[in-house]
């Protein structure tokens, strides 16, 4: 591939999208987002710039694109994602699917928004939840496939959470899930999986025990994060 070859593969994607560029003497620009190009072996290697700060370096002119166009996409990559970015754009919002091996994730969030956006796809849930902790996000999406439970946890204990009651949390991400409150446990039953789970919450005071009724495992926790994700581990 050719200098030339990447610098139309990239303006392709830019006019798909309907994003604004400009071309200058070292590459592409998208506003105060820079593509500057420099051979690389047989391949040309595109570094994208923040100003003059560099956000990424890739010789795949696809990434480029969305790492050019999307602030979401430069998050994604400043926090250690390097896989391909499966774009949808429409009407000034973009929709962006992330690719772990045998997990995907897809966000989307307005064209120049980074801060917020909304997860609506997820190996370990169905419905679409607003959040702003990307970080949480991707680690649970990695580890979705091999470790569920650990996934969990990396959700749950995301910044958006951090003041909130397990309950909330779990039903954030379950809407199907039912509470049933006794004076001493709390029964989360999900009429999908069919599966039940008990909490015992009673007494603030002291760690709360999350059963697995299928299993017969308990385990218990002081964080409402990891009550939260050992509720929905169970009950999934």
């Amino acid at each position: 591939m050719s200098i030339n070859d990447y610098i139309a593969d990239v303006t392709a994607n830019l006019t798909e999208w309907g994003i604004t560029y400009r071309e200058t003497t070292e590459g592409i620009s998208v506003g105060s987002i820079h593509l500057e190009l420099d051979e690389d072996g047989y391949r040309p290697a595109g570094t994208i710039l923040n100003d003059t700060e560099t956000v990424a370096v890739t010789s795949d002119a696809d990434k480029a694109a969305a790492l050019l166009a999307f602030p979401l996409a430069r998050r994604a990559w400043e926090l250690g994602y390097t896989g391909d970015f499966g774009v949808v754009y429409v009407g000034g919002e973009v929709e962006m699917t992330l690719s772990y091996g045998s997990s995907d994730l897809t966000i989307s969030a307005g064209v120049n928004e980074a801060d917020r956006f909304t997860v609506t796809e997820h190996d370990l849930f169905g419905q679409a939840v607003v959040m702003s902790d990307l970080e949480a996000v991707l680690a649970s999406t990695e580890l979705a496939y091999g470790d569920p439970h650990g996934a969990w946890q990396a959700l749950c204990q995301a910044t958006d959470f951090e003041a909130d009651h397990w309950e909330q949390i779990v039903e954030l991400f379950d809407g199907n899930a039912a509470f049933i409150h006794g004076a001493r446990f709390t029964a989360v039953e999900s009429s999908v999986a069919e599966t039940t789970a008990m909490v015992e919450d009673w007494d603030p005071e002291s760690p709360m025990r999350v059963i697995n009724v299928e299993t017969a495992e308990d385990a218990t926790h002081w964080s409402m994060g990891d009550v939260a994700a050992a509720v929905l581990y169970a009950i999934s």
